[in-house]
């Protein structure tokens, strides 16, 4: 039983978790092994079978690939372990691990319920289309245009001068002829509808006597996510989420396409299970968990998804992200929060180490939470044994499993 991975972006199963209560099931395991799921990514992930060494209690087995060798995970017997409902994350003493192989062995293998596709009316989509599209976005945003091939996709994002967020957006490389209006290819850039008109306008303006076409679709296009490997198919353009494999697959189609797909009376609650997929995840996004124009790439983690490219050509902020960047500047960072379970705290509720603030939560879903907090200071409390509380409540905070940056504890 497999599922989707989220650790490092270029491996497709970063950690492979087996909880076994019963010895009788100790022959039945053989190895557990890395498996690329869904579709292939742009770049095909890196994985290596790891021998499985014990099962049962205190099992043992090692993560090994070609970008860091982790430590070893120690398992205790089944009754210590919480298997959340999709079965995409285990509490271990109150630590979340989100995993990339869940098997479950108790008298007979447990099932997963496959995920819905939801409609995500919270996102717009924007063309871009024309001779001069490539580069016109390969001088504005983050990400490195010259790079996508048709059917690949990249986070990336528009700055101000001043190196903070105007817009962040997935931005796919649409083949020719995939989607209504496209008959030539273009780029599509699905982004927050509340934004997407001012994106629109705002890249017309810089496009000046550029051969390039900017519209909005909000009524023509719509977004979808399918998150599981067993569930419908989506319409239209599809590709991997290029964030984290475990983000599964996103579409663009025509909004009725997307209507027959997704289960609108249902729709709510699935937008519902996204967002917390999402949070659980500690991906964070514009408009949702940040204001635009008050975060550096840095600080949102964009950079550790994937969204900036430090060796492509000059665009708008570039000299403020590339030293922050290069001189190792950035003290603010989005990391993974765990709260307790009737911990009473919401977006914007600060996180304290005594009376020293360390930051605040941005988006929470039941006990996972993403916060934004000052990696300095969250040192300076560890190394004074002082625990962070929201509310009054302790909370756990740790970098996210797919990011590299340095963080005290990690």
């Amino acid at each position: 039983m497999h599922d989707a991975a989220i650790a490092h972006r270029d491996v497709a199963h970063a950690l492979a978790i087996l909880v076994d209560d019963i010895a009788a099931r100790e022959n039945e395991i053989v190895n557990i092994g890395h498996q690329p799921v869904l579709l292939p990514a742009p770049r095909p992930p890196t994985f290596q079978t790891t021998p499985f060494r014990h099962v049962g209690t205190g099992a043992r087995w090692d993560y090994v690939s070609q970008h860091r060798r982790a430590s070893a995970a120690r398992l205790p017997r089944a009754k210590s372990v919480q298997v959340e409902p999709d079965f995409r994350y285990i509490t271990l003493n109150s630590c979340v691990l989100p995993t990339g192989s869940v098997a479950c062995f108790s008298g007979k293998r447990a099932r997963r319920t496959p995920m819905p596709v939801a409609h995500l009316s919270d996102r717009g989509v924007v063309s871009v289309t024309g001779a001069d599209a490539a580069s016109l976005l390969q001088g504005l945003v983050t990400c490195d245009i010259d790079r996508l091939q048709p059917g690949e996709a990249s986070l990336g994002a528009l700055l101000t001068p001043q190196g903070k967020i105007l817009f962040d957006f997935l931005i796919v490389h649409a083949p020719a002829g995939t989607l209504p209006g496209l008959e030539n290819g273009g780029f599509l850039l699905d982004v927050a509808a509340a934004s997407a008109a001012d994106l629109a306008k705002r890249l017309n303006f810089y496009k000046l006597r550029a051969k390039v076409v900017v519209s909005n679709h909000g009524d023509d296009f719509a977004v979808a996510v399918r998150w599981n490997d067993e569930g419908p198919q989506l319409p239209g353009l599809v590709w991997v989420d290029p964030r984290l494999g475990a983000l599964g697959q996103r579409a663009v189609a025509p909004a009725a396409a997307v209507a027959g797909t997704a289960d609108a009376d249902a729709n709510a609650a699935h937008m519902a299970a996204w967002r917390a997929h999402r949070i659980a995840l500690a991906v964070p996004e514009g408009g949702a968990d940040y204001a635009f124009g008050d975060v550096f790439p840095h600080e949102a983690d964009l950079d550790q998804l994937g969204a900036v490219a430090f060796d492509k050509g000059c665009y708008i902020g570039q000299e403020v992200v590339s030293r922050m960047h290069h001189r190792g500047t950035a003290r603010t960072r989005m990391v993974a929060a765990r709260l307790e379970a009737d911990a009473i705290a919401s977006q914007g509720d600060d996180i304290m180490a005594g009376e020293k603030r360390l930051g605040d939560i941005r988006a929470r879903a039941g006990a996972h939470a993403i916060a934004m907090v000052r990696l300095d200071r969250y040192a300076d409390a560890l190394a004074n044994n002082v625990t962070p509380t929201v509310g009054g409540a302790p909370v756990t905070l740790t970098r996210p499993v797919w990011a590299t940056f340095d963080m005290a504890g990690n």
